[in-house]
Formats: C-alpha cells, structure tokens, sequence
C-alpha cells in the first residue's frame, strides 16, 4: 500500500508502523483499527474514498475501443484508438492485457489479418486489393500477417478454412 493511502486508513497511527509483516491478531494488536473493518465509516470505508475510483467507464472504453477496431476492420493506431475511447495507450493496453488476454495492437492486428481474409475468401479482389483494402503497407507485409496469423500465405488458403463470426465485419 502506498503511505498516502494508508493515512487515509490508519489515520496518525501510520507514523507508529514499522517495516514488517503482521497478520491475524498480531496485525490487529499493531493497529487495532484493522479489528473494525466491519465498522461503518472505518477502515475499509475510508480505504474506498481514499482509493481512486476505478472507473465504471473502463468497461465502455473497452467496449467502445473494441467496436472502433472492428469498425475499422483493425485499420487503426493503437494513439488513435486510445485518442477515440479517451484514455492513454498505456491504459488502453493495461484493459486489453487484463480483459481481452492480449495487447491492444496484437487484437488490431489480428482483426486487420481476419478482415483481409474475409476480403480474399470473398473473391473478386486480387490480393494486392486486398492488402491495400486490408491496411497493409504491400503485398509483402500482408504475407508476414497472414503467416504469422494463419500459418499460410495470402495466396494459399486452406480451402476448407472456416471463418468464425468473432470479427465480422462488412466488407
């Protein structure tokens, strides 16, 4: 815990602790106001105001961010996204990492690689469309994504490749 929120627990007896580990009744004999955290308006109470709230509106960031990357179809900065859904890329990723299990731009990159493969399956598109429709730079950066991704290049396609809904985007 930080000190200055353990003023905001222990109040002036934060001065009398000392550097060491203490649990169960030795804890509660160091500071006795740990005893009354079923007390309102005590410990656990002026933790919670003490704390910065985390935020109702993480979920709708994450939610919002998610929504663009489809949208988008993952043709999107990770700055551009957290610019969008009004947070920094650091936070954005800390959401991603513990929400999603992945870094904001590996689910970018990942929705951009499904997105163009959906545009290839589709057919009537060459892949040099298809990387230029999909966001990649060329031909070459494409290829890196769908090895990387898929295991196979833009121009060998499993033929019995079944795309799951989870990034259905209009194409």
């Amino acid at each position: 815990m930080r000190p200055e929120r353990g003023v905001a627990v222990w109040g002036s007896q934060l001065l009398q602790a000392r550097d060491h580990v203490a649990r169960g009744s030795d804890a509660k004999a160091l500071i006795p106001v740990l005893g009354e955290t079923s007390c309102v308006g005590g410990p656990v109470d002026r933790l919670k105001r003490a704390l910065p709230k985390n935020s109702a509106t993480d979920s709708s960031k994450l939610t919002h961010a998610i929504d663009v990357i489809h949208s988008t179809g993952g043709r999107v900065r990770v700055e551009g996204l957290s610019g969008i859904v009004g947070c920094s890329p650091r936070h954005l990723n800390r959401l991603f990492c513990s929400n999603v299990g992945v870094k904001v731009k590996s689910y970018i990159q990942l929705a951009q690689f499904h997105r163009t493969l959906r545009l290839i399956c589709s057919g009537g598109i060459t892949l040099s469309q298809a990387a230029y429709e999909g966001g990649y730079a060329d031909h070459a950066h494409m290829t890196r994504a769908f090895q990387a991704f898929g295991g196979f290049s833009p121009s060998a396609i499993p033929e019995n490749l079944h795309l799951p809904g989870v990034f259905h985007t209009h194409v």
